[in-house]
């Protein structure tokens, strides 16, 4: 690169177009640094989160939804337990607790630093400024709706997390509890929090396969218009 067609360019230009090698010659003859001829970030890449956790709950999700194909998602199914249950409420329950510390770390960073909760703990933080008890899920093909969270209006925990605890601890004696209800509803209660961790933020593509919200209309299944329900201190 000519020393001539370098005086001609904007900054920016030199960034975009030059080599490493090139900024150093650029930065000793024009005496601008590496980091000055670099570009500057976009506003979308200094202030979009990360989407690990919407990912995460995706993949889990997609094993649920690929389970519907031998066992149709509807309450009369709910007792149906087998091996592939079990992974998916352990694997559901497991990021449960991780994302419940991470949310109690975001709405209290300096008490949640270095704190190891319980689903006690994160209850009482996450139920003061998310009516979480009150969102609702769906499996709009089946028309099926209900609130993972419910037990919480009431302090008290989930039969899914209890079953998520008996199953983890005691696979043999507690094989029935790895049912198609405590897997489905373990993986909607994943769902739900996601979604208030990540909020104001509305999150959506790529949607859940089989999960949906009772506020978005099908026709726009992209999860866009979603609201979630928050107490007035938030």
């Amino acid at each position: 690169m000519s020393k001539k067609r370098l005086t001609n360019m904007t900054p920016d230009e030199l960034a975009k177009e030059t080599s490493e090698f090139d900024r150093e010659f650029v930065a000793d003859t024009f005496g601008k640094t590496d980091e000055e001829l670099r570009p500057a970030p976009s506003a979308v890449e200094t202030q979009k989160p990360s989407i690990s956790y919407w990912r995460y709950f995706l993949s889990i999700e997609g094993d649920l939804e690929k389970t519907t194909r031998y066992v149709e998602p509807v309450p009369a199914n709910y007792g149906t337990y087998s091996i592939e249950f079990a992974r998916i409420l352990i694997s559901a329950g497991s990021e449960v607790d991780v994302v419940s510390k991470a949310l109690c770390r975001k709405l209290d960073p300096d008490k949640w630093k270095n704190a190891k909760g319980n689903i006690d703990a994160y209850r009482r933080v996450i139920s003061r400024p998310y009516r979480i008890y009150d969102k609702k899920v769906t499996i709009p093909r089946n028309r099926l709706s209900f609130a993972p969270w419910d037990e919480w209006r009431r302090e008290a925990n989930p039969g899914w997390w209890r079953a998520y605890n008996e199953v983890k601890h005691d696979r043999q004696k507690n094989y029935r509890m790895a049912n198609f209800q405590n897997a489905l509803f373990s993986v909607a209660g994943l769902f739900i929090l996601v979604l208030y961790y990540y909020h104001p933020q509305k999150v959506g593509k790529p949607w859940p396969a089989l999960l949906g919200l009772p506020d978005q209309p099908l026709d726009k299944y992209h999860g866009a218009g979603y609201k979630l329900p928050v107490n007035k201190m938030s």
